[in-house]
């Protein structure tokens, strides 16, 4: 009569199964939890023979696990690559050409945003102030991909701003 045994046994190992298809801890430290409350009833009802019971429980959830561990990484994780020859490349440009020219904010700036300078789409982030859509910018910083814009004094057509 090990049911008291086998029992919380196969249940630990059906949630680690179920762990892998629910992600999240819960389930594999459940079964984890049963697993060892097998192994402490095989030394609370069976004495002379826990040792035996370990060692086959220990036997059993490898074969077990090995195989789901390997079946997990295999269909959860990415196969396909991105190679330069393909097409994909990062998005960084060089825009230090753009300090000091003027551009247009097409998004409201606060503080972060999109600008056109040059008829070309640019996101953009203020010094913290916040500029209105339509508003002129000049492009002041450049870090990397991050473009520095202030508001500007004069707006696009030319008239200052007051």
């Amino acid at each position: 009569m090990y049911v008291y045994v086998i029992l919380p046994f196969v249940a630990g190992l059906a949630l680690i199964l179920c762990e892998v298809f629910v992600p999240g801890g819960v389930l594999g430290l459940a079964g984890a939890a049963c697993i060892v409350t097998s192994i402490a009833m095989a030394f609370w009802q069976y004495p002379e023979h826990a040792w035996y019971v370990l060692l086959g429980e220990l036997v059993a959830t490898s074969i077990f696990v090995v195989p789901v561990i390997r079946f997990a990484l295999r269909r959860f994780s990415l196969k396909a690559t991105q190679q330069a020859a393909a097409g994909f490349t990062s998005t960084f440009e060089d825009f230090t050409q753009l300090i000091g020219q003027q551009g247009t904010a097409v998004t409201t700036l606060r503080p972060a945003g999109i600008i056109s300078v040059g008829g070309k789409r640019i996101n953009a982030v203020t010094d913290g102030e916040f500029v209105e859509k339509g508003d002129g910018v000049v492009v002041h910083e450049v870090e990397g991909s991050r473009v520095v814009v202030r508001q500007s004094e004069t707006v696009q057509d030319g008239s200052v701003r007051g």
